[in-house]
Parts: C-alpha cells; sequence; structure tokens
C-alpha cells in the first residue's frame, strides 16, 4: 500500500497539505484493513503500531534524504 502511495515520492515538491492529504489517504486504508471505524475510538497511531507500520510521512522524509545523499555524491558534470 505504502510503496505505491510514495512511488517517486523524492522528487515531487511536496508541500504540507499534500503531506497531510497521504497521511489522512493512509490512516483511512489502515481503518479499513483493521476493520476499525471512528467511532470505535481507536487512535489511528495505535492501529499502525499493532500494524507495524511506519507513518507515511516519515517513509517520504527518509526517501528524500537518501535521493538527497545520492544527488550530493555526484559529480558535477553528470545528468
Amino acid at each position: 500500500m505504502q510503496s505505491v502511495m510514495v512511488y517517486g515520492s523524492e522528487t515531487w515538491p511536496m508541500k504540507v497539505k499534500d503531506t497531510q492529504r497521504l497521511i489522512r489517504a493512509e490512516r483511512m486504508m489502515v481503518r479499513w484493513m483493521c476493520g476499525v471505524s471512528v467511532k470505535d475510538r481507536i487512535p489511528s497511531n495505535e492501529l499502525l503500531e499493532r500494524l507495524g507500520i511506519v507513518c507515511v510521512s516519515e517513509v517520504i522524509s527518509r526517501g528524500r534524504l537518501r535521493w538527497f545523499g545520492h544527488v550530493e555524491r555526484k559529480s558535477d558534470g553528470d545528468w
């Protein structure tokens, strides 16, 4: 699920609004997978911990840092 959501996100010009949309979509999917509704009053963070899933915002930031390191190591003449 996450790999599809964040595919190519290393190069996206991310805004706070975009990150919030991805987090919201992930939380809705996690609730659907667990069969839990908002009325059950179980926090999304608890569901993520139960499933062993890292938040999508952390996955994106790690990917962006990895991409930055890759770009920094390239020589100036490389395209």
